[in-house]
């Protein structure tokens, strides 16, 4: 069980200018301490003069000349631009935000993020961020006394462009309860977070910030981003690892892009496949074929092991479907291939256009 439980209260509220009223049953004393800031106040703003919205903390301090005076104001703030600060910013973003302007970035907590390149578009390219933590390093309390577990995850992404300036800014909170037999079950499993963005053509950061709140602890990491300028011609989607396929998933979106034939795909930032029986590796990737061109789309894939072509072959593309996409999914078996580090190579061709993604994935052997 946490200890002090209004922590976290107390340091939104005095960061913020405020106080926490807590701890009492009584509450005349701090109704009239409100009653009286409230109609004897000055309020002082200024211009901070921004220079870069690189959503770096920004720490603040007043001092007044008279030493009667008493000074509320808020500790800080987070440089963004006034169109991705939003209206307000939620508690369990700041912390979050804070272990941005730490140095080194804090690896307390381990997760993976990404961004995944999709379907190319006049405005530039649409994808996903994704955030998978796997919950076997997150910390779960148990409650012995209705035989529960509870835990809680928070993230905040920054997508900065080249000059470092923040673009975008995501944020979840997924606080979790459940029956204590269910707990191991909950341990087994990933939190798995995706967001949709269109993304104009550039070069980009993402910093991913996550926190584990039983445990009370923080990591963050930093990954590239590039987009490149639409052109004429097959275009490729990210590839990425298939964890999981649901067949005629119900209130499946149209414009989501993780589906195939009719059912969801569930996707994994880890690249390890165990070569245990009955093992698959299976990749999710969609081609985009121009439709102005009469040709049609063809992929290849290599698998390179040591830089040596262990394998390859020419894959059988469908139809696009309505919105001109070929979601695929390569699946083989992984029972037999030998422990190592593997690449991916695949080769869209349509006419004298190609495109290339490369995925890395690793084969290890079950313990």
């Amino acid at each position: 069980m946490r200890g002090n439980v209004q922590g976290p209260l107390q340091e939104l509220a005095e960061g913020t200018g405020g106080f926490l009223i807590g701890d009492t049953n009584d509450l005349r004393t701090a109704l009239r301490k409100v009653n009286e800031e409230v109609n004897s106040y000055y309020e002082v703003f200024y211009n901070p003069g921004i220079q870069s919205y690189d959503g770096s903390l920004r720490k603040t301090h007043v001092d007044v000349a008279r030493k009667d005076m008493v000074v509320h104001t808020r500790s800080g703030y987070f440089a963004l631009p006034m169109d991705v600060r939003g209206p307000i910013m939620m508690p369990y973003e700041l912390p979050l935000m804070k272990s941005f302007s730490a140095t080194p970035f804090p690896k307390d907590v381990e997760f993976r993020a990404s961004a995944i390149r999709f379907q190319p578009g006049a405005d530039g390219i649409n994808a996903t961020l994704m955030v998978e933590v796997p919950m076997s390093g997150v910390q779960f309390t148990e409650v012995k006394e209705n035989q529960s577990f509870r835990s809680r995850v928070s993230l905040v992404s920054l997508l900065k462009d080249a000059n470092g300036e923040v673009v975008k800014k995501l944020s979840y909170d997924l606080p979790r309860n459940g029956q204590l037999a269910l707990l191991p079950q909950a341990r087994a499993g990933n939190f798995i977070y995706k967001e949709q963005l269109t993304v104009a053509p550039g070069r980009y950061t993402v910093e991913t910030a996550v926190m584990d709140h039983e445990a009370n602890k923080i990591g963050v990491k930093k990954a590239a981003f590039v987009v490149l300028p639409k052109r004429a011609g097959v275009n490729l989607s990210t590839v990425t690892v298939v964890r999981g396929y649901q067949p005629n998933a119900k209130g499946l979106e149209a414009a989501d892009p993780f589906q195939f034939q009719g059912g969801k795909i569930t996707p994994t930032l880890g690249g390890t496949i165990y070569n245990a029986p009955g093992a698959m590796l299976s990749l999710f990737f969609v081609v985009y074929p121009d439709p102005a061109m009469a040709d049609k789309a063809t992929v290849t894939m290599q698998f390179l092991s040591g830089g040596m072509v262990v394998g390859q072959g020419e894959l059988q593309l469908p139809a696009a479907d309505a919105l001109g996409r070929i979601p695929y999914v390569m699946s083989s078996s992984a029972e037999t291939m030998p422990a190592g580090e593997y690449q991916v190579k695949l080769t869209a061709k349509q006419g004298a256009t190609s495109a290339e993604e490369t995925a890395f994935v690793t084969v290890a052997q079950k313990k």
